[in-house]
């Protein structure tokens, strides 16, 4: 998912509480890529444990 640049720091919230939170509730990683040159976006993608599972039924 694309997230304007200036916006990335809601997603993190303060001290990062929103996204740890968000994480702990739905057992996703998030990762938020850092932007391309001259681009005001920022790619977010979250990891779920469960698509993983497919892949690997031991998880």
């Amino acid at each position: 998912m694309l997230v304007p640049a200036q916006k990335v720091g809601s997603i993190i919230g303060r001290k990062g509480e929103f996204i740890r939170k968000f994480s702990d509730e739905s057992r996703a990683r998030i990762k938020i890529l850092d932007a391309p040159p001259a681009s005001s976006e920022r790619a977010v993608s979250p990891l779920f444990e469960a698509s993983f599972a497919l892949f690997n039924p031991t998880l």
